[in-house]
């Protein structure tokens, strides 16, 4: 039994291919050149293995992505806020017809530019699932806050981020 499961958990070591998505980015307005940034984001995608506990099932998404971005002082300080919507339709195995989810999520950062190539920040994000897409049937509503740090070389960048859970239902 796996710790901090309610049950035994089936051997599912197999090789099989999890799903696919396409992603499509479009730029409204330039963070540099208008005042505000704006893009919008759309992945569909279908998956066939479950990630939880790797059972075989059938999962159709559409992700669609508000991407909003400011910079301030000549890129002193940067601020983002994306928005995310993403209904689901997954059937198990055995199950007759689909069911529907629908996800939904905020994301904020704040970065400082400390030097040519380093930002130092604070990332938060809401997350919450509904059930049948009933916004008043919430499965869960979970925030996460925390530090970032970010290195930017001529060809290449990494982020370093750590975003614990600081509230959640239920």
């Amino acid at each position: 039994q796996a710790q901090g499961s309610s049950g035994p958990i089936d051997d599912r070591n197999r090789f099989g291919v999890s799903g696919t998505s396409m992603e499509f980015k479009y730029q409204v307005f330039s963070p540099i050149q208008d005042r505000i940034g704006l893009a919008l984001y759309l992945e569909p995608g279908y998956g066939t293995i479950e990630a939880a506990d790797g059972a075989r099932h059938q999962e159709i998404e559409l992700e669609a992505k508000l991407l909003l971005e400011k910079h301030w002082m000549e890129s002193t300080w940067i601020g983002v806020f994306n928005y995310t919507v993403e209904p689901e339709w997954a059937k198990g195995a055995g199950d007759a017809g689909f069911q529907t989810h629908l996800k939904m999520e905020g994301s904020t950062g704040l970065s400082y530019r400390l030097a040519s190539r380093w930002r130092v920040g604070l990332e938060a994000r809401l997350q919450t699932e509904f059930e049948d897409v009933d916004l008043n049937r919430a499965e869960f509503v979970t925030a996460f806050v925390g530090p970032t740090v970010h290195y930017a070389a001529e060809r290449w960048w990494a982020t370093l981020s750590a975003m614990p859970q600081v509230a959640g239902w239920p």
